[in-house]
Formats: C-alpha cells, structure tokens, sequence
C-alpha cells in the first residue's frame, strides 16, 4: 500500500475493515454504509462523516455532526487559526455559515492542518 501513498495506519485501518466484512459476511452496497465499521479501532464519526461528505458530493449535510468540529484536534487547531476561536459554541455558530458546504470545508481544514 506503500506504493499508493497510504500511511501504515492507513493500511493497518483498512485490512481492519476488509476482515471485518469478511469475518460478518457484510454486505456494503455503497461506501456511505459504514455504521457498523463504528466499532472498529481507527474509525470514528469523522470517518462517517468524510464518507458521507465524498460519496454525496451533492453537498447534502444535514447530517453532519459538528462536534467532530471541535472533538477533532486537527481540525479544532486549524480553526482557531484561520478564525482565532477556540469556544465550541462559538466554532459550531461559525460553521452554521458554511452550510451546505459544512463537510467539505471540513476535510480541507483537515487536509490543510494534517
């Protein structure tokens, strides 16, 4: 996986899912089927919530969670960054303004503060 640019962890997540689907006999009909993957060390709301973000680019979020706002450490740094906030209340008001875009202005804060 070394070739594709996924980092140990990365890999290590991701032969955790394969077994997984394996060890249950899962049937995953799109990569927005991840609940029951919760459970799994290494994924967590914000890997439900990316996937939901990539799959529906439709930029359909009223199902994000925004705590992963503030419970996400990287993403929590990048804001109090860029907006010089770091009150929850205040991180989740300010991301009332990026609806729909909620997500994806999520995972870049993500991508950018990595």
């Amino acid at each position: 996986m070394k070739e594709i640019e996924l980092s140990e962890l990365q890999s290590t997540i991701i032969m955790r899912v394969t077994n997984h689907i394996i060890d249950k006999n899962l049937q995953v009909e799109k990569p927005t089927d991840i609940a029951p993957f919760i459970e799994l060390k290494g994924i967590g709301k914000w890997t439900l919530n990316c996937t939901n973000i990539m799959y529906n680019l439709n930029a359909d979020d009223s199902n994000f969670d925004t705590q992963v706002l503030y419970q996400d450490l990287i993403i929590k740094r990048g804001i109090r960054k860029l907006y010089e906030i770091s009150d929850n209340d205040k991180i989740i008001r300010l991301a009332e303004n990026w609806s729909p875009w909620r997500g994806l202005i999520t995972w870049y804060l993500w991508k950018e503060f990595t």
